[in-house]
């Protein structure tokens, strides 16, 4: 039997707050740019998650890091948590 998901929609201010901080999941590794989040799979199990964005361009960083909290929300079985 499946656990049931447990969706909560996270407030757009903690994750990427332009006047607060732009960079928010993102870190810059020896010139590399890195992404990191922390999830809730299944409402039991926390994950983190750290992955390369495979660039050295800040822009093109932040781009790659809205995608992968996009394509986070939009996973039934995982659910955000505000860091």
């Amino acid at each position: 039997m499946r656990a049931e998901a447990r969706i909560q929609e996270p407030a757009p201010g903690p994750y990427i707050d332009p006047e607060r901080n732009p960079n928010h999941h993102i870190w810059n590794n020896n010139g590399t740019y890195f992404f990191h989040l922390t999830l809730v799979w299944n409402g039991e199990k926390k994950v983190r998650l750290r992955r390369s964005l495979q660039t050295k361009d800040l822009k093109e960083a932040r781009r790659r890091r809205d995608r992968l909290i996009d394509y986070v929300r939009q996973s039934p079985e995982l659910t955000l948590l505000a860091r």
